[in-house]
């Protein structure tokens, strides 16, 4: 089974035209933060000094509000 980070969209503030990245608050394998694109599905993992590359799934968080509406204004696609 793969693992899965649960991640929160974000816009940033600092650019002139705002763009959208995710951030994955505790990582399911080194249980720090990690940010990453917007986007879902399987991505190599961002934790420092593993042995061998290794992947999991980001998964946007549907329970939150303002992920809908940023993968709506963005153009984000949501797998079922």
């Amino acid at each position: 089974m793969t693992k899965q980070n649960i991640v929160t969209l974000k816009e940033t503030t600092y650019q002139k035209i705002p763009e959208l990245y995710s951030v994955v608050e505790k990582c399911v394998i080194c249980k720090s933060r990690h940010i990453h694109a917007a986007e879902e599905g399987n991505v190599v993992a961002h934790c420092i000094n593993l042995k061998n590359p290794t992947t999991y799934d980001l998964v946007i968080d549907r329970t939150n509000a303002e992920n809908l509406r940023l993968a709506e204004k963005y153009g984000v696609k949501l797998y079922e």
